[in-house]
Parts: C-alpha cells; sequence; structure tokens
C-alpha cells in the first residue's frame, strides 16, 4: 500500500495518530511518523517519492488492523461498498478488505461509494 493510501484511510476513519503512533514501534518505521507529522507539506510539494512509497506490508497491516472503518461486500461478491448499500451487505474490516481486494479498492470504495473487485459476465 502507498503511504498516501494509508493515511487517506486513516483520515476517513478519524484515527489521524494511528500511522505515526503504529510507526513508532519499529526502528524502521520510524521514518513514516516522520512523514505523517509533515504530510500537509509533503502533499503541497507533491513529494511523489514520500507519497507513492510502497510501506511494508507488515506495518500497513498493523495500522489497518486498528482502524475502525468498516467496507462492505456486497453479497454476489461483485462489489466493495462504504458506506453499506444493502441489507445483505457483509461488514469487512480495513484489513479484511485489504487482504482481499488490495489498497485501491478501498481507496476506490471511499471516493466513490462502489469499487468492483470482481469482474462481471
Amino acid at each position: 500500500m502507498k503511504f498516501w493510501h494509508l493515511m487517506y484511510v486513516c483520515r476517513r476513519a478519524g484515527q489521524l495518530d494511528l500511522p505515526a503512533t503504529k510507526a513508532t514501534g519499529r526502528e524502521e518505521w520510524r521514518q513514516f511518523a516522520e512523514w505523517w507529522r509533515h504530510y500537509d507539506d509533503l502533499v503541497d510539494a507533491q513529494d511523489r517519492d514520500k507519497l507513492d512509497f510502497e510501506l511494508p506490508d507488515d506495518y500497513v497491516r498493523g495500522v489497518l488492523h486498528e482502524v475502525e472503518l468498516p467496507l462492505y461486500e456486497s453479497q454476489d461478491g461483485v462489489w466493495l461498498r462504504h458506506p453499506r448499500f444493502a441489507p445483505t451487505d457483509q461488514e469487512l474490516s480495513a484489513l479484511e478488505a485489504y487482504i482481499r481486494y488490495g489498497s485501491e479498492a478501498i481507496d476506490e470504495a471511499l471516493e466513490k461509494g462502489v469499487a468492483q473487485i470482481e469482474s462481471q459476465g
């Protein structure tokens, strides 16, 4: 998952400090805490090296494990949604959605309300 993807998810969840807090847990992650503290500056400067940086999977999973932002899989397994659309939608944690469908699907579902996760037809 790219740095900006994870920051977007955490902001949408209202857990702004979670990435920085989790980054202090291991020496090799501490740079991400510093990036988070200067996130708005990175966006303003369009620092693609940091914003598009592919984060270590164990760090991403550690953060997403604590994110409180449910996503919803349609009953037919075709759509990932936020918010829930139908009563039959199955709730997934952010971590479950990431493991099953990846960061792009989460980003699209959060931005557009829905992401196609399985091709139709």
